[in-house]
């Protein structure tokens, strides 16, 4: 299932209070939890760490994906607000399918990667890709300080310029959704039948000589610096001409992004007209409340939660 950013902020959805008085005693809520599952993916990812934390950098979660599906369910506190913030770690012994190889790939002891994505709700998949990873650190979130008390909080105004720069630089379509969950390649399906899955498999497919999807997503979340300036051009042209020429295989439209690479006054604008397209997506949907009806000898009252640190 795919994770749409048009419902950013429906975790932040205005919440009833209901408050009984007179001959009754008030209503006690049961703590619950709800599951999230992630997808993180280079191909398919087996026996990563993930960790799930919310936008001020607590962490909520822990899982490892299974060895089978690659997938990770997470349990979630339902009173936690979303959006959250997913973490993927592959460490020793992590194994991953390497689309470019055509095999899969144990992660040895010296050797780490750990991508960044983010989530709306806990109701769908959220993707952990090389592509999420490169935009949420972008934004400023950095994968150390998750869970310490310098951890930054996620500003919806810096993903999306984040957001934005990233599919600039690869020529993606201004509403690619980099944080939907894709169905990630795998020995016993190497031709994926999402976009997003087909995607990924040609950025392993054109890691280039010496590389391969480990280390690529490495380098692609060093292609860019903090301040948005391309800190690796080559990488990033060489990229979007596979891209370019692989897009029919793909079933998308790759934009030609060579010259913006190169000129940040060509990315600056490109980011700015992209920005509003992925900022409208971040939108909250209406929500629409029913009244509160007291129970019989008793009152109730009604108060709005719906407040929110994002910019």
């Amino acid at each position: 299932m795919k994770t749409s950013f048009s419902a950013l902020l429906s975790g932040l959805a205005v919440s009833a209070l209901l408050t009984a008085c007179g001959g009754g005693s008030p209503d006690r809520p049961v703590a619950s939890n709800v599951q999230t599952t992630s997808v993180p993916a280079l191909g398919a990812v087996y026996g990563a760490s993930v960790y799930v934390y919310n936008t001020a950098g607590l962490l909520l979660s822990t899982g490892t994906t299974d060895a089978v599906t690659g997938k990770a369910s997470l349990s979630v506190p339902s009173a936690v607000s979303g959006p959250f913030l997913y973490k993927v770690v592959l460490s020793g012994g992590s194994r991953y399918y390497d689309e470019g190889l055509d095999a899969v790939v144990t992660v040895t002891p010296n050797e780490s990667l750990t991508m960044l994505s983010v989530a709306t709700t806990t109701s769908g998949e959220v993707g952990i890709t090389a592509l999420s990873n490169m935009a949420v650190r972008l934004a400023g979130i950095e994968p150390e300080m998750l869970g310490t008390s310098a951890a930054g909080t996620l500003s919806l105004d810096k993903l999306a310029d984040a957001v934005a720069t990233v599919i600039a630089v690869l020529g993606l379509p201004a509403d690619f959704d980099l944080f939907a969950a894709p169905v990630a390649a795998s020995p016993n399906n190497k031709n994926p039948a999402s976009v997003y899955g087909k995607l990924l498999a040609q950025l392993a497919i054109n890691a280039g000589p010496g590389n391969n999807a480990f280390t690529q997503a490495a380098t692609l979340a060093q292609t860019i610096n903090s301040q948005g300036v391309v800190a690796n051009a080559q990488t990033l042209v060489d990229l979007n001409l596979a891209l370019q020429a692989s897009a029919a295989a793909m079933g998308m439209t790759v934009a030609d992004a060579q010259a913006l690479i190169k000129d940040p006054v060509l990315l600056a604008q490109q980011v700015a007209w992209i920005r509003p397209t992925v900022r409208a997506s971040f939108a909250p949907p209406v929500v629409v409340t029913a009244p509160v009806v007291p129970k019989a000898g008793g009152s109730a009252s009604f108060t709005s939660s719906g407040t929110s640190t994002f910019n």
